[in-house]
Order: structure tokens, then C-alpha cells, then sequence
């Protein structure tokens, strides 16, 4: 899943996998909450908010998929 799709599944509501948020946080797009159990392989995260510089991002992602799918 690239960092475009898992911003955009993101606004939507959903979770992307946990590899996708851990991008998406590296590159300070989304907040997140850290989840990590006992039971839990590795740090796990749920994504909170979409930050700032995550909605410019997010509009040029929605902007570039309009443009390939005319």
C-alpha cells in the first residue's frame, strides 16, 4: 500500500496496516495513538488525526488519482 492509498483509506474512516501508519508517521502526516498490548508481536498504532501537513498531502493524492482515472 503506498502512503497516498493509506491517507486517503485514513480520511475515509479506515485503519491502514500497520506498516502503512508507521510511514505515514515517519513522514508526519497522521497523529496516532499507541495500542501496544501484551499480547501485541510489536508497537502497534491507531491513527487519531490527520495533521496539517497530512491534508496537503492528502489533497494532492486526491488531485493526482482524479487526474489518472479520466
Amino acid at each position: 500500500m503506498t502512503d497516498p492509498e493509506a491517507l486517503i483509506l485514513a480520511s475515509r474512516g479506515k485503519q491502514p496496516d500497520q506498516s502503512a501508519i508507521r510511514s505515514l508517521l515517519r513522514l508526519g502526516l497522521v497523529q496516532v495513538d499507541d495500542v501496544t498490548t501484551l499480547d501485541s508481536r510489536s508497537r502497534e498504532f491507531l491513527i487519531t488525526a490527520i495533521t496539517a501537513k497530512g491534508q496537503r498531502f492528502l489533497e494532492a493524492a486526491e488531485a493526482a488519482l482524479k487526474r489518472s482515472s479520466r
